[in-house]
């Protein structure tokens, strides 16, 4: 997934967001998609966002809008309530509505049988199955499906980040 702010992934981390959160971004590559990489970064991005502004709607409206723009409403409108910033529509409308559906969905999910929900419980998720391989130099995904025997669309899926058919060039070390 891409944003209209160039967001990319599940967590949609912009590009310097995403660096300043440890992850690799060029040509080759972008950990972004990377889920486990970005779900670390985005747990400890809403930590730090916690921290910054002691409040969870704060936090996610931060996280929507980014930190900067959140503190420089709170300095100009002498508030850091979000439900007052948003009453006042001293945010931006995406972030008023965005973070309300968080919360609403983090509710449903927390009491879905209290709402008639069933949350599926998958017996084999996707990478359930797989196992991390060492890949000491550049190889193209097709070369490594055919080795392991492996579809190649399998394996682009499950390795996102990858930007192009074959694994990183420029890697520091052993690429997983």
């Amino acid at each position: 997934a891409k944003s209209h702010a160039s967001a990319v992934g599940v967590w949609q981390f912009i590009r310097g967001t995403g660096l300043r959160y440890g992850m690799t971004i060029n040509r080759e590559f972008d950990e972004r998609r990377d889920i486990f990489k970005a779900t670390v970064a985005a747990a400890q991005y809403f930590k730090d966002l916690h921290n910054i502004f002691s409040s969870w709607e704060l936090a996610l409206a931060a996280y929507n809008a980014g930190e900067y723009g959140i503190i420089r409403r709170i300095l100009k409108h002498g508030t850091r309530d979000f439900y007052v910033l948003s009453k006042r529509k001293q945010l931006p409308s995406e972030t008023i509505n965005y973070v309300p559906k968080v919360l609403a969905a983090m509710h449903i999910v927390n009491n879905a049988e209290k709402y008639g929900f069933i949350l599926p419980k998958k017996k084999n998720r996707l990478f359930d199955n797989t196992e991390l391989r060492a890949i000491k130099k550049n190889l193209s995904l097709s070369v490594i499906a055919k080795k392991i025997d492996v579809d190649v669309a399998l394996l682009k899926k499950l390795n996102p980040e990858l930007r192009r058919n074959q694994t990183p060039k420029f890697f520091a070390g052993t690429y997983y």
